[in-house]
């Protein structure tokens, strides 16, 4: 008599070691986000290990992953700092390319768009909320991550992979 093996998908949980710096990741982005941490200012790893109750190594980790968003640089020998602010110039510039890439991916999409594509795009159109009502990062990040999930469907619909790619980062 042979037994079949039934085989479950089971989604490994989280390392406790790796919510910790998830959460560390989290407070430090708020931290940055709702200048706690102003732009352009120094990071104290022992003041911020100190202030959020856990040891250097997450904390380094978080900041690894934020240097990696643009929201923190690291110096050599100096440490991390908070990202200065863009100036106009470059909010000029990021705003010029958006006009250039954006209405190209939402005609592309509209040419391409499925009915499940239309159905997936109102759905998330209805998901969203109303702005926030002052600049705290924790209501924002609400609306933020909306906004990019409605952007992605919009790039995934113009079939153009490498802009959706581009646009991830």
């Amino acid at each position: 008599m042979t037994t079949a093996k039934h085989t479950v998908d089971v989604t490994p949980l989280p390392a406790p070691r790796q919510i910790l710096t998830d959460n560390v990741y989290e407070a430090i982005k708020a931290l940055v986000m709702d200048h706690a941490i102003e732009p352009g200012a120094r990071v104290n790893i022992d003041a911020l290990a100190r202030q959020l109750r856990v040891s250097q190594t997450p904390l380094r980790e978080a900041l690894a992953r934020l240097e990696s968003d643009g929201l923190v640089t690291k110096e050599p020998l100096r440490g991390y700092s908070a990202t200065p602010l863009m100036n106009w110039k470059q909010l000029d510039d990021l705003y010029e390319f958006r006009l250039l890439v954006e209405p190209w991916a939402a005609g592309s999409a509209a040419l391409h768009i499925t009915q499940e594509g239309r159905d997936r795009i109102s759905a998330e159109i209805a998901s969203c909320s109303d702005a926030p009502p002052d600049g705290n990062y924790d209501q924002y990040k609400v609306l933020s991550a909306h906004d990019g999930r409605f952007h992605d469907l919009i790039m995934e619909f113009s079939g153009n992979v490498a802009l959706r790619e581009i646009y991830a980062k």
